[in-house]
């Protein structure tokens, strides 16, 4: 127990430092960390990934609601967006859950290694989104909602990577939109866990996708522990070097998840 409460804490200070220093929600480190070492220690191979995208969401219902009350705290969260998106985002998310459960191994890895290519290019780039007010009716808002969503139950993540850049074309600036994202993320993280956990219960009569609560235990506290000095160490790396060292990273983790996948998937494995 003890061994696996210091094993959730490390991945905790890693994606607590890295999601600060790169501005990347937790999911994009913790599920590659968690596939390694749900690995080791000899968890079903049909269930990895589905089991490290389960815990990466049940970590983020905390992160993210911590995050929420500081961007609260300095009126950056444009909670009228908040209210016209979160409903059909917590919708999409119950249908993300369910497709990923329904889901091959396989295909999961290769949708998660394309996200994580999409992210490490952009890094890489740094490609930016030009902010500009654009008009969007509700049908448009629930699609996109119901979109984010989904993608973001299948992979395990906050949202940020893909509500931040929505909303900065519905004209928010990049303060708002990072938390405003930060508000939605905390439905997705949420139902998203619901998801997962109805399903494990249905399938297996247990929480089934879950990790022992000790190992989300050591996650949130690592990243508690890791998020002040996040802060102080933006101030004083270059981290524009820093940004895209772990592009390339990303890149790598990317490679020998979709390599093998595809590998199993021309075989006809998937």
């Amino acid at each position: 127990m003890l061994t696996t409460l210091v094993i959730g804490l490390i991945m905790g200070l890693m994606s607590g430092l890295l999601a600060g220093l790169f501005g990347l929600g937790g999911g994009v480190v913790l599920v590659p960390m968690l596939l390694v070492w749900l690995r080791v220690t000899g968890w079903p191979e049909d269930s990895i990934m589905v089991s490290a995208v389960a815990t990466s969401l049940a970590s983020i219902v905390f992160t993210s609601a911590w995050a929420v009350r500081k961007h609260h705290l300095r009126g950056a969260v444009i909670w009228s967006f908040v209210r016209r998106l979160a409903v059909m985002i917590g919708l999409g998310t119950l249908l993300g859950a369910t497709f990923a459960r329904s889901m091959p191994a396989s295909a999961l890895k290769i949708l998660f290694a394309f996200y994580l290519l999409v992210v490490g290019l952009r890094m890489i780039r740094r490609v930016t989104v030009s902010s500009g007010a654009q008009q969007a009716g509700p049908v448009t808002d629930a699609i996109n909602a119901l979109i984010i969503g989904a993608l973001s139950a299948m992979l395990g993540i906050g949202g940020g990577t893909l509500t931040v850049p929505y909303l900065l074309k519905r004209g928010l600036v990049m303060t708002q939109a990072v938390a405003t994202a930060s508000a939605l993320g905390f439905p997705i993280a949420v139902f998203g866990s619901l998801g997962y956990l109805f399903w494990g219960w249905r399938d297996y009569q247990s929480p089934g996708y879950f990790m022992a609560e000790t190992v989300l235990l050591g996650i949130l506290l690592g990243s508690a522990l890791a998020t002040p000095l996040a802060v102080a160490l933006a101030h004083r790396l270059q981290a524009e070097r820093l940004r895209q060292a772990f592009a390339v990273v990303m890149l790598l983790v990317a490679a020998k998840l979709l390599i093998p996948a595809l590998q199993q998937w021309l075989a006809g494995g998937i």
